[in-house]
């Protein structure tokens, strides 16, 4: 009875999802085929491909330019302790 009961959720779910993009209308673009729409669902795809390879490419400027720093702090704090130390 268990084994029915859930087969038979499982079936009714994916025939809910299934169904559910035409009824939501999940796609504005696909059932408007004017210049517009293109031109946007074009837009759109070129936007949401650029956005994460800006934002990797800002992380790993930000990580060279905060490790270079380091770097150079590090490299300088050894000259000053041995100026301190022969005091």
């Amino acid at each position: 009875m268990r084994v029915l009961r859930q087969s038979a959720f499982l079936a009714i779910f994916a025939t809910v999802l299934w169904l559910w993009p035409a009824i939501a209308e999940a796609c504005p673009v696909c059932f408007n085929p004017t210049e517009e729409s293109r031109m946007g669902f074009i837009l759109t795809t070129v936007f949401l491909t650029v956005l994460p390879l800006s934002m990797i490419g800002g992380m790993v400027y930000w990580l060279v330019r905060r490790s270079r720093a380091l770097d150079a702090q590090s490299q300088s704090v050894p000259t000053e302790l041995s100026s301190e130390a022969r005091c």
